[in-house]
């Protein structure tokens, strides 16, 4: 044997032995792997728990757990579609895993797929029905889902066995508030409260609802005990606001809209709140700037150029209110209100014909609207007597509201 042949074959074998010798220390060391990879999630070192599971998956496919552990990181780094893959490969592995399903069910139901994902709280439950945390999580998927009355059966049972988890109390109240027992809702934000006077939450909801009501000094006084909690608790700034807003006092109402723009700098809402409070005390050109960046931010919002159009038109600049009444109609074809303000401009910009063109549009899209006010799916857009310059709460999203 050459020594160039002889060199090569040991370097084979030397590689092969390597490999081997990884291999059963990676089997030695199964609990190691396991062991650094729940201390960087500990850590919320995320990625470096990915690559060190990957480096036991490799060698066990069978590690039902390090499927497990890899999806807890994966749902931490927002990958959703792939902790689903990997809560999914765990289950596949063992059939009986009680948490994969679990957090099967919480991922799916963050991915918007309540179905599947109670589909999967049924079977942990049934599997553990004992374990109080399942029924938390889908009650907050029922929440979500508008399951309201089945969501508060679920947050009962879990309170039977935890009852000292104040997020469990808020949840039940919510549910109540979207039933319209308002009752209910503010003895379970009372008991939140009383649960952990540290959380803000608490009296964020609490001082939402006094809000509703039209209650602002109660309102006022819960919403700065949350800011008193946490100083950064964005919520509550934003809801005091709308109070001050409720209660005339614009400039206290901008600067606390100032502050929760300084805690997250592309909120939309905020800006839109405080485009509107901006154009009510006259400040048009920095009401453009924010409608600018809701714009920028939620370039599908009818309300952004329907609003930013009555800014221009305050301002003369009339082309520039066509053009944002015409986007707003574009994006929702039936919103009779931009047909009327986009018709009104031509008459002074000397186009009747575009104006008369607009005026019967508008006519139209009101008697559509009328004929079908039994519709619930029928736009508000098309009712004229709606207002939409009035500030939004943090909330209309999820109610179901008009901002997005």
């Amino acid at each position: 044997m050459s020594e160039k042949l002889r060199k090569l074959v040991v370097g084979i074998l030397l590689a092969w032995a390597l490999l081997c010798g990884v291999r059963a220390r990676a089997q030695y060391n199964r609990e190691y792997f396991f062991w650094v990879g729940r201390s960087c999630m500990m850590n919320n070192d995320y990625q470096e728990a990915i690559r060190t599971l990957n480096t036991l998956l490799r060698f066990d496919e069978k590690a039902y757990e390090g499927y497990f552990l890899r999806g807890i990181a994966k749902y931490n780094l927002d990958d959703l579609l792939g902790a689903e893959a990997d809560f999914s490969t765990a289950i596949r592995l063992n059939p009986v895993y009680t948490q994969a399903y679990t957090y099967r069910a919480i991922t799916r139901s963050r991915l918007g797929n309540y179905d599947d994902a109670l589909q999967d709280f049924r079977e942990a439950i049934e599997l553990r029905p004992d374990l109080p945390g399942p029924y938390y999580s889908r009650g907050v998927t029922r929440l979500l889902n508008q399951q309201f009355r089945e969501a508060i059966d679920d947050f009962d049972m879990f309170i039977r066995q935890e009852n000292k988890v104040a997020d469990a109390y808020i949840c039940r109240g919510l549910s109540y508030l979207h039933l319209k027992d308002t009752t209910r809702a503010y003895d379970n934000f009372n008991l939140a409260i009383r649960t952990n006077r540290e959380d803000p939450n608490g009296y964020n909801r609490r001082g939402g609802l006094h809000l509703e009501q039209e209650q602002y000094e109660e309102a006022e006084a819960d919403f700065n005990k949350a800011i008193r909690c946490d100083s950064n608790y964005l919520l509550s700034y934003f809801n005091r606001a709308l109070v001050y807003n409720a209660t005339n006092r614009p400039m206290q109402a901008l600067a606390d809209f100032d502050k929760v723009i300084r805690l997250d700098s592309t909120n939309s809402l905020t800006y839109f709140n405080r485009a509107m409070l901006r154009t009510q005390i006259g400040d048009y050109n920095r009401a453009l700037e924010d409608y600018d960046r809701v714009a920028l931010y939620s370039p599908n919002n009818v309300l952004v150029y329907y609003n930013r159009a009555g800014v221009y038109a305050q301002l003369g600049e009339l082309e520039k209110a066509v053009a944002d009444y015409t986007s707003a109609i574009d994006l929702y074809p039936d919103f009779a209100n931009a047909y009327i303000y986009r018709g009104r401009l031509r008459e002074v910009l000397r186009d009747p014909k575009g104006a008369k063109r607009d005026l019967e549009t508008a006519q139209r899209k009101i008697a559509e609207y009328r004929s079908r006010l039994s519709d619930s799916t029928y736009s508000i857009y098309a009712d004229t007597t709606q207002r939409f310059d009035r500030l939004l709460s943090f909330d209309s999203k999820f109610a179901g509201g008009s901002f997005d």
